[in-house]
């Protein structure tokens, strides 16, 4: 493996910001960051956060201002520019997202012959590409730009693999690698846990997500059973009047939240309605507090159910059969000796997920790649 890499990651977004996209950028660039790699990030400028600012010796760049139409494109091509008149500053570039942006970095660097490597967490109606596609007039122009400039992907799914080759992106060029997760060493009581019938939804809270199932789900439950929501989105207010108006008093819409690891460690399941993933965060993050999982079943969320250890860590339920979700919750908090499997499974299985491996896994594509290019010139 090369190493002491100087590596640029390019996103839209990046912490504090919150999103999936941007945890994981964040995972990746700070334990890349602290294997010795120098590690430099280009991301939008939003009201309250610094233009430039170091974090955990990661060096941030923010650019431009995002508050009206057209301001992505617009970053998206000042990031590009500023990354044409520095690239010698950086071995390879890895771009979280394949949207347009990522046709500009991209097309980039190709003109500066650097590798660059784009990340694809979505699939189905959602995949990155496909929304490229149908994206007015500009979309199919980025499109066709990314296709041309031959970039590297990286892709969290074997579906996600499958869906590029559907664009006639070749085999050689996709690196599979998964979502990554920072492994808890937090001790935990799983009988305490299995006792308190806290059962937990953490994300955005937007239709797609379907948090409105949670509050739906707890009036078939006493108030020895509690349903947690967490999250900040458009549908909060809602939310909240929903359990006002219907004086539901086991469902509790808290809002964002710092202290997600504190949390689960009081939670006795996590459920995830959500009817599209890429391979999400807050299911990752359950299993590595050793937290069962009840969720929709879709092809993103296999993992915990079908995987390489074949440890189940929890059950998948059809997202339209509300009393399949009901019987599940209530089989799982009734039955000890099952729940203690899944919380156990849940620990084994998240260690495939360890960031450590998952970020060394980028670093062996880049290496990978860098060390072909050595050879061919």
């Amino acid at each position: 493996m090369i190493v002491n890499l100087s590596i640029l990651h390019v996103i839209m977004g990046y912490p504090p910001r919150i999103g999936g996209a941007e945890n994981q950028a964040e995972l990746i660039a700070e334990n890349q960051s602290k294997n010795g790699h120098k590690v430099t990030v280009f991301t939008r400028f939003e009201n309250g956060f610094k233009r430039k600012e170091t974090i955990r010796n990661v060096s941030i760049q923010r650019f431009f201002y995002t508050n009206f139409k057209g301001s992505k494109e617009i970053t998206a091509i000042i990031i590009g520019f500023k990354l044409l008149f520095n690239h010698k500053k950086y071995d390879v570039i890895q771009v979280h997202q394949g949207h347009f942006l990522s046709s500009v970095i991209s097309f980039v660097c190709k003109l500066i012959k650097k590798p660059c490597f784009i990340k694809i967490a979505n699939s189905g109606e959602k995949f990155d590409l496909n929304i490229l596609e149908n994206t007015r007039f500009i979309g199919k122009i980025a499109l066709k730009i990314l296709l041309k400039s031959k970039p590297y992907f990286v892709s969290i799914t074997k579906q996600i693999s499958t869906e590029l080759k559907r664009y006639q992106v070749s085999e050689q060029y996709i690196f599979e690698i998964p979502n990554g997760v920072a492994i808890s060493k937090k001790k935990f009581d799983v009988k305490k846990r299995f006792n308190s019938r806290n059962v937990c939804f953490f994300g955005r809270l937007e239709g797609i997500k379907r948090p409105d199932m949670i509050i739906k789900l707890s009036e078939y439950f006493d108030e020895s059973y509690e349903f947690h929501i967490y999250g900040d989105g458009s549908l909060k207010e809602k939310l909240t009047q929903l359990c006002n108006t219907k004086k539901i008093t086991n469902a509790f819409v808290h809002g964002g939240i710092n202290n997600i690891n504190e949390i689960l460690l009081d939670s006795s399941l996590v459920i995830l309605p959500s009817l599209t993933e890429g391979m999400s965060n807050s299911l990752l993050e359950a299993i590595s507090f050793g937290v069962p999982i009840v969720a929709t079943d879709i092809p993103q969320n296999k993992f915990i159910t079908n995987n390489d250890l074949n440890l189940p860590a929890g059950e998948l339920i059809n997202p339209d059969d509300v009393m399949q979700w009901v019987l599940s919750i209530r089989n799982l908090l009734e039955d000890f000796d099952k729940y203690y499997e899944f919380s156990k499974n849940s620990i084994s299985l998240s260690k495939i997920y360890d960031i450590k491996k998952t970020s060394k896994m980028y670093l062996d594509a880049y290496s990978e790649i860098l060390e072909d290019l050595q050879l061919n010139y």
